[in-house]
């Protein structure tokens, strides 16, 4: 577990280095407000969905899709307006990964379209509240959640 060392080197970042360069497809929104990006060669998990090797989860944060002008899109817009801003991350490669302040406020970068992630919580929350998940290609999955903890555990028991 780690609290808010995420400078360039350290174990998070290391932790991440490995989705950069990879091109983003099939961004979408599921549930609610959640979103997903698939990174890297298809894969097909133990129940036959398809996933990227590197899989990023946003489940329980505000987040906005930008570009280096304009808010594409924020979590609480219509659909509609999430798919055109998702629409515009799709393909691209993801160039940066950083992470800042207490709360691990974390920015995904495509190039000039940023997808930015901030907490529900001030503090730590009960329950299944983590921030975002990176499912990686070694069965790791690295977890931000309230408060600004980290963990990196095995897949099925983050």
């Amino acid at each position: 577990m780690g609290l808010v060392d995420v400078a360039e080197g350290s174990p998070f970042a290391e932790h991440v280095a490995g989705a950069i360069g990879h091109a983003v497809w099939n961004p979408r929104q599921g549930h609610g407000s959640f979103l997903t990006f698939e990174l890297g060669e298809p894969r097909r998990d133990s129940s036959g969905h398809v996933h990227g090797e590197w899989h990023l989860w946003i489940q329980m944060a505000a987040w906005r899709i930008e570009d280096g002008a304009t808010v594409l899109a924020a979590c609480e817009d219509d659909r509609d307006v999430v798919a055109a801003a998702l629409a515009a991350v799709d393909g691209r490669p993801l160039t940066a990964v950083t992470a800042s302040g207490p709360a691990l406020d974390t920015v995904f970068s495509f190039g000039d379209v940023h997808v930015r992630t901030f907490t529900l919580w001030s503090g730590e929350a009960d329950g299944d509240a983590d921030s975002w998940m990176l499912f990686r290609p070694d069965g790791q999955v690295l977890t931000v959640s309230p408060g600004g903890v980290w963990t990196l555990g095995p897949a099925g028991v983050a």
